[in-house]
């Protein structure tokens, strides 16, 4: 992404390809990893900065956008938060999860529209649910 952000732009912007765990602050954060555990380790790191989350079925996701550094925004995520251990996927009859990839196309779309908006002082949506069947967007 960054390669093409800077053969598009031009800009040149700093990347991590891995999160060992250190405090993370000042920064927009996209959290996409598999384990909810692993979100709240990297959003109990951060002390300033964007986080933006992304949640996803077959059929609808969610995303998150919370200014790390506001106690309310923070709260209201955690109220929506579940640990891995009781969470509970579709999965395909080969054991394995389902996704479809117009449903992550649309998740990322959205959660990069919520960091345009945070870069240009835009105000966000805290959640953006999208269902594909039926078709809404809230």
């Amino acid at each position: 992404m960054a390669q093409r952000v800077l053969n598009d732009t031009g800009l040149v912007y700093p990347t991590r390809g891995k999160w060992d765990g250190e405090p993370l602050s000042g920064a927009i954060v996209f959290s996409c990893v598999d384990s909810m555990d692993v979100r709240k380790r990297i959003l109990d790191e951060m002390l300033h900065g964007t986080f933006i989350e992304t949640r996803m079925g077959v059929k609808h996701g969610q995303v998150y956008t919370i200014d790390a550094s506001i106690e309310d925004e923070r709260t209201m995520w955690l109220d929506n938060w579940l640990p891995d251990s009781e969470m509970t996927e579709e999965v395909s009859a080969c054991g394995t999860s389902l996704t479809i990839g117009a449903t992550a196309q649309l998740l990322s779309s959205i959660a990069s529209w919520q960091c345009i908006h945070v870069m240009n002082g835009q105000q966000v949506k805290q959640t953006i649910t999208a269902c594909v069947d039926p078709f809404t967007l809230m």
